[in-house]
């Protein structure tokens, strides 16, 4: 069923210009973003992104016929991108699958925030709850192998030697857990500027993808010339 016509409402301004409005006029924003954020479908916090913000507007004229938009209203919608996912938005036109985003607020029904989502366990936390399954194996082996030699001491050596024997084998699993923590320490160490390396270079790329698309108007304040509606004629004085 089409949809019914409306005609823009025209408000005179006392200097001349006119403001038109109509329910259709939309008003669409976007913004880098700072903080600290959890977004859909990244595995990482964000210091940066993207954020779109789209809102009720109205259409100014302000006497030389020029018209510019202008956010009047509600908002309708607000959404967050990290920087490679606004960078595979712009670039996957009529790409059906489309990209995540992460939606902050919707007018659905009663308007309201949207839950945010939890922070994401990350790539370091996968990593680190390997390493730490790694060396408990390791310890288990050499729990295994320690009970293996010092029972083989006690059944086919001299009680004094074996005692001895065990004083060493003692002494061995103390430098083991002191190399094993170290080694531990050193791969979490690894581990952190790893994964802080390769979030700065994602966002390089993404900076480098939206560069090369010529985005960088998107970012700088000028002001972009916008054409005219069919205006009516002047009230006959």
């Amino acid at each position: 069923m089409s949809r019914p016509v409306e005609e823009y409402a025209i408000e005179q301004e006392r200097h001349g210009g006119r403001r038109f409005r109509h329910p259709a006029i939309g008003n669409v924003q976007l913004f880098r973003t700072s903080g600290l954020s959890a977004l859909v479908d990244s595995q990482v916090l964000h210091q940066h992104w993207v954020t779109i913000k789209v809102q009720f507007g109205e259409l100014a004229d302000l006497g030389d016929g020029i018209l510019r938009p202008s956010p009047f209203g509600a908002r309708v919608v607000e959404l967050s991108m990290t920087e490679a996912q606004w960078a595979h938005f712009v670039s996957s036109f009529s790409d059906g699958r489309g990209t995540a985003c992460t939606i902050e607020y919707a007018a659905t029904g009663a308007p309201r925030d949207i839950p945010r989502v939890p922070d994401p366990k990350g790539i370091a936390e996968d990593l680190r709850a390997m390493q730490a399954k790694s060396a408990d194996n390791i310890d288990a082996e050499y729990d295994a192998t320690e009970a293996e030699v010092l029972a083989a001491v006690a059944k086919y050596m001299p009680k004094k030697i074996g005692e001895q024997v065990a004083v060493a084998v003692k002494g061995m699993r103390h430098r083991h857990r002191s190399h094993t923590s170290f080694i531990r320490d050193s791969m979490a160490e690894v581990t952190e500027r790893f994964v802080a390396r390769a979030k700065v270079e994602v966002e390089a790329k993404a900076q480098s993808v939206i560069h090369s698309l010529g985005l960088r108007a998107l970012a700088e304040k000028e002001r972009p010339f916008y054409g005219q509606l069919p205006l009516p004629p002047d009230e006959p004085k």
